[in-house]
C-alpha cells in the first residue's frame, strides 16, 4: 500500500474514534446505532403500500383498457369508456371502419330525468345491463331513487309474528329501448327479462 494512502486511511480513523469520543459514544455502541437505523430503514411500510393498491386507486384510474362486447356473434361490437368527464358508450363495425356514440350523453340524461324523476346529468348516466337486440336496438335498464310498491317482499320466517307481514321496499327499476339512428328512447312498459 502507498504510504499517502496508509496516512490519509489512518488518519481517517482517527477522526472517527475523537468524533466518537467527543459525541461521548463509544466506538461500538456507534456502530450498534448504525446498524439499528439501517434495520430501521429496511422495514416495509405497507400502511403507504396500500394506499396505491389496485382497488384503493380504481376510482382514480377509470378506463384504461377497451373491453369489446360482440353484438349478435358479428363483427359490431360496443364499449364503455370512462374518463374523469364521464361515462361513454362507443358502438364500433370495423368492417365499415367506423365508430360512433351509442348515446348524446346530456340528451339521454335529461329525457331519464323527465322518465325517472330523478336527477342525473350527462357525467354520471344510471344506464346498466346494456343488451343490444340487433345493431341498432338496444335495451338497459336504469334504477330509481323511488320505492317500488309494486313488490312486496316478506321478511324471512324466522321474524316474529308481528314482523312477517313487514314489507321491504325495493327500488324501482325503469326499463327502456334505444334506437342508436334515430336517438330516440322508449320506456318499457310491461318487461320480461330474457333468458339467460
Amino acid at each position: 500500500m502507498p504510504r499517502s494512502t496508509y496516512r490519509s486511511t489512518l488518519l481517517a480513523a482517527r477522526c472517527f474514534v475523537v468524533a466518537a469520543v467527543f459525541v461521548g459514544m463509544s466506538v461500538p455502541s456507534l456502530i450498534e446505532g448504525q446498524q439499528r437505523e439501517s434495520e430501521t430503514r429496511a422495514v416495509a411500510n405497507f400502511d403507504l403500500a396500500a394506499r396505491w393498491a389496485p382497488y384503493q386507486i380504481r376510482e382514480l384510474i377509470h378506463s384504461t383498457s377497451v373491453t369489446p362486447n360482440w353484438i349478435n356473434d358479428g363483427d359490431t361490437f360496443w364499449y364503455e369508456w370512462e374518463t374523469s368527464e364521464g361515462r361513454t358508450f362507443y358502438l364500433v363495425d370495423p368492417a365499415a371502419g367506423t365508430k360512433q356514440e351509442v348515446f348524446d350523453n346530456d340528451r339521454i340524461a335529461a329525457e331519464l330525468t323527465r322518465i325517472t324523476r330523478d336527477p342525473w346529468d350527462g357525467r354520471h348516466l344510471p344506464i346498466r345491463g346494456i343488451r343490444f337486440l340487433d345493431e341498432t336496438t338496444l335495451q338497459f335498464e336504469v334504477e330509481s331513487s323511488q320505492d317500488d310498491e309494486s313488490e312486496e317482499a316478506t321478511v324471512g320466517d324466522d321474524q316474529d309474528d308481528e314482523e312477517r307481514g313487514a314489507s321491504r321496499s325495493s327500488k324501482l327499476v325503469h326499463h327502456f329501448e334505444y334506437d342508436v339512428t334515430t336517438r330516440t328512447l322508449r320506456e318499457l312498459g310491461d318487461y320480461e327479462a330474457p333468458d339467460s
